[in-house]
Formats: C-alpha cells, sequence, structure tokens
C-alpha cells in the first residue's frame, strides 16, 4: 500500500470517529406566549405553531392554540374538560373533551374557531393524540369504564386498532406525514413500553425508558427521531430525546426543577415544558447541535484530504 493509500484509509478513520454516536448537544431557547404567563405545550408543528394548556390567574386550566403569532382559547361547547393534543401543518388541531353525564370522553378537530366532532365507530370513548397533514388521527379508545384501551388510527382510508402484545392497554400517540406512528403498551406487572410502527403495524423501533413509574413516546418526526417522557412516582416528568441508533439524551432546560418533552418537528426541534423554580411552566424549544470536537475533526479530514489529493496529482500518483 502506498503512502497515499495509507492517508486515504486514516483519513476515512477520522471522519468514523468523528461520526461516532453520542448523546445530542442541545441549545435551549425559551418561549413567551404575550399575557400568558403558566403553560404546557402539547404539540407543534413545523412553522413554530403550539398547542397546550395555559391556567388563568385563578389557577383554572383551558385549552389554547398559538398559531401564527395569535392566540385562541379552545373550550368545547358544553364540555367540563377540552384539552388540545394535535397540530398539523395545516392549523388543523386535534383534542378531546368530556361532558359530564353525555359521554366518557369525546374527540374532535378545531380550525379558524370551529369544531368538527370525531369519535371512533363504536366505541364509548375515543381521545384524539395527534393529526397530520393529511388529515389522519392517531389516539386511543376504551369501554365505558375507560378501561381496555387500544390505539386507533383513522383517515385517508383506515380504520383500524392496535394492541400491543401481551398488554392489558395500549395508549395511542403521535402520528407523522409518513404514517409513522407511535404507541405505548401498560403491562400487567407496571412496565410501560413504546414503539414506532409504520403504516402495516409492523414494529420498527422499541422506545422505552426505564426506571421511572410511567413513560410514553410524546413525538416522532417522518426521520424517525422521538421525544420521550419519563415521570416519577410524584409525577416530575423528565424528558428524552432518542436518536436513531437508541441513545438516549436527557432534556434539562437550564436551571428548571423538571423538564418534560413534548413534541420533535421534521427539522428535528424538540419542543417541551420546563417548570421554573417558582412553580410556573414555560415553553422552549431546543435544536440539537454538533459537538465542537466531531466538527474540528471533521473540518480537519476534509482539509487534509484535499491537501492530499492536490499533492497526489502534482506528482503524478507516485509513493
Amino acid at each position: 500500500m502506498n503512502r497515499f493509500s495509507v492517508c486515504i484509509v486514516s483519513l476515512l478513520i477520522l471522519l468514523m470517529l468523528a461520526a461516532t454516536p453520542a448523546p445530542a448537544v442541545l441549545v435551549y431557547r425559551g418561549i413567551t406566549i404575550p399575557g400568558v404567563n403558566d403553560f404546557a405545550i402539547s404539540n407543534s408543528n413545523d412553522s413554530g405553531d403550539l398547542v397546550g394548556a395555559y391556567a388563568n390567574a385563578d389557577g383554572s386550566e383551558h385549552a389554547f392554540a398559538y398559531i401564527g403569532g395569535h392566540f385562541s382559547d379552545i373550550a368545547y361547547p358544553g364540555a367540563a374538560l377540552t384539552v388540545v393534543t394535535g397540530l398539523n401543518n395545516l392549523g388543523q388541531v386535534s383534542g378531546w373533551q368530556f361532558i359530564p353525564g353525555v359521554n366518557v370522553g369525546s374527540s374532535f378537530i378545531w380550525q379558524a374557531g370551529a369544531f368538527t366532532p370525531f369519535d371512533f365507530p363504536g366505541s364509548p370513548g375515543t381521545l384524539a393524540f395527534g393529526i397530520n397533514d393529511a388529515g389522519q388521527i392517531a389516539g386511543d379508545v376504551y369501554d365505558q369504564y375507560y378501561a381496555n384501551n387500544q390505539a386507533f388510527l383513522a383517515g385517508r382510508g383506515i380504520l383500524d386498532t392496535y394492541a400491543v402484545p401481551g398488554a392489558p392497554d395500549t395508549y395511542g400517540g403521535p402520528i407523522t406525514n409518513s404514517g409513522l406512528r407511535g404507541v405505548t403498551g401498560i403491562f400487567a406487572d407496571g412496565r410501560y413500553i413504546s414503539y414506532i410502527l409504520g403504516l402495516d403495524k409492523a414494529v420498527l423501533a422499541t422506545v422505552s425508558l426505564a426506571g421511572f413509574a410511567e413513560s410514553y413516546i410524546n413525538g416522532i418526526n417522518d426521520a424517525g427521531l422521538s421525544v420521550l417522557n419519563g415521570k416519577d412516582a410524584d409525577g416530575t416528568a423528565h424528558g428524552f430525546l432518542r436518536d436513531l441508533d437508541g441513545t438516549l439524551t436527557a432534556l434539562a432546560f437550564p436551571g428548571a426543577a423538571s423538564t418534560s418533552a413534548d413534541d420533535i418537528d421534521s427539522l428535528g426541534r424538540v419542543y417541551g415544558t420546563y417548570l421554573s423554580p417558582d412553580g410556573l411552566r414555560h415553553g422552549f424549544v431546543a435544536v440539537d447541535v454538533p459537538e465542537p470536537a466531531s466538527i474540528v475533526l471533521l473540518a480537519a479530514g476534509i482539509t487534509a484530504f484535499a491537501i492530499m489529493r492536490r499533492r497526489h496529482r502534482l506528482r503524478g500518483g507516485a509513493s
């Protein structure tokens, strides 16, 4: 092997080292909504629009949408509780509501102030979780006793349910534009295990967290990146970003008492909620940036390759 070949091999090794999987390095930015001091994010879209819940001065919780810089209070007519859970790039919001004595949970789509009811056929209770740009809705259905949950997918000619094998309850989760979706199975022994499913309901990845009283998959994008939340026994949330190789990165907004992960968009931006020391909730967005060492190694490798290639040509390929 001549010296040029040895250099090329060395360069490839250098680039492989630079690309070695490692926990993400996240840069955080707080999100403010004018006039709202205490709010939690539940979902986002690629434009940075948000849906979630906010608290009034009296402590009462209300659903909201913050789309195109415009804040909307969302309250289903006659409902004692309105929860919004999903948002697509068309401004369509998925959610559910509860009317005592009328239903055990019924879902809806909200857009520009108008509600469209949605219930999975034949199910006493329907909780919509996510909605994609094609209008497909993912969530879970259950019986009149709030038990026997199964994940569902509805829209674009699809209407089906899915139960994690061996799990008494399966909760539906997010759905992407390509049809990837997340579900969480709750087993009789107390384990919470989440999965990423394809359109054919094939399990593409297991994305569970260990060591928590509860854990759920909250967001996924078409690249397969996902975010999860683990909860302690006291309800404290711990958010995580999961890379394609399974590497988990714990989310920690600087100075926060706790940090949850609520969604990840197609650009890989993570949206979440953090609890400040004063007990108020705030939104944030976090972006994964390459570690400086990896950038230096990569730049050095590319520069070295250019120099070696030029010298090799000038010398006519001599060793």
